[in-house]
């Protein structure tokens, strides 16, 4: 039976072998093989085990989808997905970065948004608008819903607002 100290020298022993370029080549191509030559068989107990856990899996699914992460990445799939069928260029944009970048101050109306909001593109895909953070802004669901595929200045003056 191996001892605490044996396998901490293990542990060692492999990090060291693996800081080579050449041992770790050696590894990656035999956890590449590794992986070839048992893929079937870990597929069938993923299988297996959906199979048997199928109803703990769907709950936990549903219980993600309605939180606030689950929705959030929701909405950041859905502006990605819409920016890549319009042929636009697309960045990751996290929205926690634009809300704190624009200090919860809706771009359209300028006041300050609370709850729910959205992110709002100020060239619209649409117009050949980029999904970057340079194009995004917070936005009132009202306010972008008003706003639809127009430019900001646009908007402005068919609203005759300010």
């Amino acid at each position: 039976m191996r001892t605490d100290k044996q396998r901490e020298y293990d542990r060692e022993w492999k990090k060291r072998w693996r800081q080579s370029p050449e041992n770790l080549a050696i590894h990656q191509s035999s956890m590449k093989a590794s992986y070839e030559k048992h893929k079937e068989e870990r597929l069938a107990q993923k299988k297996e085990y959906y199979i048997a856990h199928e109803d703990e899996i769907k709950a936990k699914q549903k219980e993600y989808r309605n939180s606030e992460a689950g929705k959030l990445a929701a909405l950041t799939r859905a502006h990605r997905h819409r920016a890549r069928m319009l042929g636009a260029f697309v960045e990751d944009v996290d929205r926690t970065i634009v809300w704190a970048r624009d200090k919860g101050i809706c771009h359209i109306c300028e006041k300050p948004v609370i709850g729910l909001w959205q992110l709002d593109h100020i060239v619209p895909l649409s117009k050949g608008g980029k999904h970057c953070y340079d194009n995004v802004a917070v936005s009132h669901y009202k306010c972008n819903a008003g706003k639809k595929d127009r430019n900001l200045e646009d908007y402005k003056r068919s609203a005759n607002r300010y």
